[in-house]
């Protein structure tokens, strides 16, 4: 499986989101994990999963986001 634009962008946008959840749950707020939450939930989700739709039949176009695996690159990064 290739590690693409897309799912780095899914993966970094959820990791994202958990970690500045927690840490304002951490820090006593109530109202701004909520309405994180709601944000994420509702305009983040809907917005890749209309990109999502294209991942599989975007015809060679944007294929930084579809086609590149950035999986030897990053490898070598961390390594």
């Amino acid at each position: 499986m290739k590690l693409t634009g897309y799912r780095l962008i899914v993966i970094l946008t959820t990791a994202g989101f958990g970690l500045s959840k927690a840490a304002l749950s951490y820090q006593g707020k109530s109202t701004t994990p909520t309405t994180l939450e709601w944000l994420y939930g509702i305009i983040i989700t809907v917005g890749l999963y209309w990109i999502g739709l294209y991942e599989h039949n975007s015809s060679q176009r944007l294929p930084s986001l579809f086609i590149t695996d950035y999986a030897a690159p990053l490898r070598r990064i961390f390594k």
